[in-house]
């Protein structure tokens, strides 16, 4: 079983009792995407104190767990099964752009009286490819439809009157009516990323749009995902196999190393350069830089220093 107090270090977001933000259904999927369980073998489980933590109605059937969550007072007027609040897209990795213009046709058509500033772009990975996406997206949605673009991560607020766009790293306490959710590439058994993944995909309170790289993942993974929304949609509830005594303590272990080990300093200092948003093309020469460096004399906040200074000066 899971500690308490090591689960709350683990991930906090995950032990928020009430979420007044985002629908259920979009919770319960974040959910299942954050700790894999939709996927064999999981990331992670919970003991049923941690799962009723977390907003559960807990109801057992032999091994099987059917997790459901109360509806909250901000969505008890809709009829849920009318509302798709979470739309799964698959992107061969050629079509973002347009898919997103589509995706924000589709908003406007359907809700008359959206503004600009209801709808945030949220990227996971901090990779060129993203940021051409940021830059060609701000031209697009100008062109199309006249509306202002705040590129986030360089103007570090959200701007009133402007379509937000930015990286994972600029969004957390942020809320959207619609929110657009990119993963360019393979979605991975990484702790991390798996968590942003569920910060990016709860920032929103009516609809959240998820693309997802056709090329990248197994048409398998995008068939359960989809199918999980389906089953939360029709059924607002998941129905998940308890794992055994042994895989708990698996699944334990590897939370702990994976929070409780020291990040090296490479890792450290690329973490630094995903928060500053440094191109890709500088990171080689930094990291060049960080490793002729005592290792033990340098902490993150030695590394930050290091980087900011002589990335300013490239």
């Amino acid at each position: 079983m899971f500690d308490s107090k090591i689960v709350s270090e683990v991930n906090p977001d995950f032990l928020l009792n009430k979420c007044y933000r985002t629908d259920p259904k979009t919770l319960m999927f974040s959910h299942a995407v954050g700790m894999g369980l939709f996927e064999k073998p999981y990331l992670r489980w919970l003991t049923d104190q941690e799962w009723d933590a977390c907003g559960y109605i807990i109801n057992k059937d032999s091994n099987n767990y059917k997790i459901s969550r109360k509806k909250l007072r901000r969505f008890e007027d809709l009829d849920s099964k009318d509302i798709e609040s979470i739309k799964l897209i698959a992107d061969d990795n050629k079509n973002y752009s347009q898919n997103i213009i589509n995706i924000i046709d589709e908003i406007r058509k359907e809700n008359l009286t959206v503004k600009t500033d209801d709808i945030g772009i949220i990227f996971l990975e901090n990779i060129d490819e993203n940021y051409r996406l940021a830059s060609e997206l701000e031209i697009l949605i100008e062109r199309k439809f006249g509306w202002k673009v705040n590129i986030g991560y360089k103007s570090k607020v959200n701007e009133k009157g402007s379509v937000f766009i930015s990286n994972r790293n600029n969004v957390k306490g942020l809320e959207f009516p619609f929110v657009i959710c990119i993963t360019q590439q393979r979605i991975t058994d990484n702790i991390q990323k798996r968590n942003s993944l569920y910060m990016m995909l709860t920032r929103s309170f009516i609809t959240t749009y998820f693309l997802v790289s056709s090329k990248n993942n197994s048409q398998e993974l995008i068939d359960l995902y989809q199918n999980g929304i389906t089953k939360i949609k029709h059924d607002e509830e998941l129905i998940l196999e308890e794992p055994n005594d042994k895989e708990k303590q698996r699944l334990r272990n590897a939370i702990i190393s994976n929070t409780k080990v020291n990040m090296s300093s490479k890792d450290i200092a690329e973490k630094v350069m995903d928060e500053l948003n440094i191109d890709s093309k500088y990171r080689d020469k930094l990291h060049k830089l960080v490793s002729i460096m005592e290792p033990n004399s340098l902490d993150e906040d030695k590394i930050r220093t290091l980087i900011d200074t002589n990335y300013n000066i490239m």
